[in-house]
């Protein structure tokens, strides 16, 4: 600093100053506010970037894969899921091709997959994933949020068969017989 110290440089100073413990403060707040809203999801949660690496993931993540934040974080889907070999060379390809088609959207998408569940088996998870931009409007990488619908689907299949089947007889009734002879005569 120049000697002897102006007025003015050390209102410009002071202000630099503030201006900086501020940009720190809210930076750290908002990470806190990230953390909470990402811990307090039921549902799984990462961010991704473009290559497909997993910069933050959210406890029922962990649990889901059955790893902790720490085995997860900066790993790619193969690792994550535990697939080896051709499991692991086609899981890395679909998940690819989904980040792109995130990217090429440039919007929040919809899929839904299945996926084995460390605790529970194979589960049907329903995905939404959105891109993450930088400063410049370049996407850098995606934010997934998927909700197991595992008992919703299972539930939707009983519903239909109860609807396309005699309850006491158990075999399929009229709807079921005209709903398979529309089917065939568009084919």
């Amino acid at each position: 600093w120049p000697w002897p110290l102006s007025d003015t440089f050390a209102q410009l100073e002071a202000v630099r100053l503030q201006k900086r413990i501020k940009d720190e403060k809210d930076a750290w707040m908002n990470n806190q506010y990230l953390d909470i809203i990402t811990e307090m999801l039921p549902d799984l949660m990462w961010f991704k970037d473009m290559p497909g690496c997993h910069l933050r993931v959210n406890q029922a993540f962990c649990e889901a894969v059955g790893k902790t934040k720490e085995d997860v974080t900066n790993q790619y889907h193969g690792y994550i899921w535990g697939l080896s070999g051709e499991e692991a060379e086609y899981g890395e390809a679909v998940c690819r091709a989904s980040e792109l088609a995130v990217a090429k959207a440039g919007k929040t998408c919809h899929s839904e997959e299945t996926v084995y569940h460390s605790k529970r088996g194979l589960c049907e998870l329903s995905i939404l994933k959105t891109p993450v931009y930088d400063e410049n409007h370049e996407i850098i990488g995606t934010v997934g949020i998927a909700r197991d619908i595992t008992k919703e689907k299972e539930a939707q299949k009983q519903v239909l068969e109860l609807a396309n089947s005699n309850a006491l007889a158990g075999l399929h009734n009229r709807h079921f017989f005209y709903q398979r002879l529309r089917t065939r005569r568009k084919g």
